[in-house]
């Protein structure tokens, strides 16, 4: 299962970018951004690209990404990369300026933290988006692809392969269960 997530992953990123990009994801030899790649799904990811020759700028608050990945000369680390903070996201696209051509939005705090502070929760996911979707217009970055969880939807959400999107924007009052999945819907 885990091997044919990434494949999907994999595979979105060429079909979002409107044939901008080639078969194998890469974008007019521009670098993908993966904003919380040091996260499960974004150290998959990285891997994936950088196994197909794709290089990756990984936009990481503080944990490095480990060695097997650090290592690799396609892989370029940013640090102090905050959601929160709107100037840490706006340095990446001036020192990459014209180097971006697609962007991952990973970032997202544990549910746990979440549930102690709705409101910071509610700054990364949402402010966070918003901040990050302001700078790469002024970069004229057009694509970002972004993970969320099926919690986003609640436990009233049908969990079968035939369930679609639509179902949310039909139940759009139906109840998400958690902080977590209120700031996701949001």
């Amino acid at each position: 299962m885990h091997s044919r997530l990434l494949c999907f992953f994999f595979c979105l990123i060429v079909e979002a970018t409107n044939g901008d990009c080639a078969v194998d994801g890469s974008c007019n030899n521009k670098a993908i951004l993966i904003i919380g790649a040091s996260g499960a799904i974004g150290k998959a990811l990285t891997k994936k690209f950088l196994d197909n020759g794709i290089s990756v700028i990984a936009g990481l608050r503080k944990s490095p990404l480990p060695p097997e990945l650090s290592d690799h000369p396609l892989l370029k680390q940013e640090f102090d990369i905050d959601m929160t903070n709107g100037p840490s996201i706006e340095k990446l696209f001036i020192k990459y300026h014209g180097g971006i051509g697609s962007v991952w939005n990973l970032a997202a705090p544990l549910s746990v933290d979440t549930a102690s502070n709705p409101n910071l929760a509610y700054d990364v996911v949402v402010n966070g988006m918003n901040r990050l979707l302001a700078s790469m217009a002024m970069h004229k970055v057009p694509t970002i692809l972004f993970s969320d969880s099926i919690g986003s939807f609640g436990h009233e959400c049908p969990r079968n392969w035939g369930a679609t999107a639509t179902w949310l924007l039909e139940n759009p009052k139906q109840d998400p269960g958690s902080d977590y999945a209120t700031n996701d819907l949001a």
